[in-house]
């Protein structure tokens, strides 16, 4: 796979030569260009050997064979893919760059190399706090439970007291007021198996139908317990977020300066900043957010590294990525064509399923 990998020379995004910076070296051979980038799996990341790896510079090494130029990656954060380039201080950029209208405005950028949206990162599992399991009591099926068990109580204390009225008005009070609640006593009391002895049918229809009441609460109390744990364990499993209008009832992360804040803040929501993804999803597991925002692909990627998260099956805010460049860049023209020759060529494909998996 690894002979593959370097055969395919797959990628992602780059180029954008400033004419200054594009200096050809001596002898006539091919000019270097300070390509930055910064780790965001699977587009761009350090192997075990320390080299860059991933989509963006597989691509960006495909358009550099097609171009015939040699490069220099240069390591640089989410703002400075942006801002080094307007300055002049690399000659393109790539790893994960979705094109947005603030950064059109200091920016040019190559043709999109990947269509992707913004993802949502959830905890797989909550824990069973107070608002859970107020939650889980106050969800319909289990108050539906509670109240088909409360009619049933009734019905059978509402029995044991016609059994018991006469012979029994000492504990069952002939005034039905009374003597029905008494029966309801009675029928929850034998159901919990509490046994206060305060109040026993006398009458032979009395303790039959104790006898069968009791062997019914077995099977009842069984039922209700089981009701109750498979709801608090469904409010725990089940996320909080499943629409994006959820995202502006939950505390929201995302990383600080990225696409996803213009498209939070769209809706309604003003998301806690985090310096990376890692420290995000840390903060997720850890309890700080309830959901993190970022690129889809990334999260995905690092769903199965990070334990106790899961992505939410949603997905908003359709983004580009593509090729940072100067402005007015000379190469742009080049660049594209080199750039569309990638994507329809049969490497491509290889690429993005040895990256992204097989259902790419």
């Amino acid at each position: 796979m690894r002979v593959l990998r370097r055969l395919l020379l797959a990628g992602t995004f780059l180029l954008a030569a400033g004419a200054a910076a594009a200096q050809p070296v001596a002898g006539g051979a091919e000019p270097v260009l300070r390509i930055g980038t910064r780790v965001a799996p699977p587009f761009a990341m350090r192997g075990m050997d320390g080299r860059w790896e991933g989509i963006s510079i597989s691509l960006l090494a495909a358009i550099a064979d097609r171009m015939h130029f040699r490069y220099e990656l240069v390591e640089t954060d989410l703002p400075g893919m942006v801002d080094d380039v307007a300055a002049g201080r690399l000659d393109a950029s790539l790893a994960a760059m979705s094109v947005t209208d603030a950064r059109e405005k200091v920016v040019d950028f190559s043709n999109p190399y990947y269509h992707s949206g913004l993802g949502v990162a959830v905890a797989a599992e909550q824990r069973a706090t107070l608002g859970v399991i107020v939650k889980a009591l106050g969800s319909r099926a289990f108050l539906a439970t509670i109240g088909a068990l409360t009619v049933l109580l009734f019905i059978v204390g509402a029995l044991a007291w016609l059994a018991e009225r006469r012979r029994n008005a000492r504990e069952f009070e002939p005034a039905p007021a009374r003597g029905l609640f008494s029966g309801f006593w009675w029928a929850a009391v034998t159901m919990t198996t509490t046994g206060y002895g305060d109040k026993m049918p006398i009458t032979v229809a009395g303790r039959l139908l104790g006898i069968a009441w009791m062997f019914s609460a077995v099977i009842l109390t069984s039922l209700v317990t089981a009701q109750l744990s498979a709801t608090l364990t469904a409010e725990r499993i089940v996320s909080r977020v499943t629409t994006v209008a959820d995202l502006a009832r939950v505390r929201v992360g995302n990383v600080e300066a990225s696409a996803s804040l213009e498209a939070l803040r769209a809706l309604g929501v003003r998301p806690l900043s985090y310096p990376d993804v890692t420290s995000g999803l840390a903060a997720l597991t850890a309890g700080d957010i309830d959901a993190f925002v970022h690129d889809e692909p990334i999260l995905v990627w690092l769903r199965d590294s990070v334990e106790g998260i899961t992505i939410a099956p949603l997905r908003f805010a359709p983004e580009d990525y593509a090729v940072v460049l100067p402005q007015g860049s000379p190469y742009r023209e080049a660049l594209n064509q080199a750039l569309l020759e990638v994507l329809a060529s049969d490497e491509w494909p290889v690429v993005l399923r040895y990256f992204l998996g097989p259902d790419t």
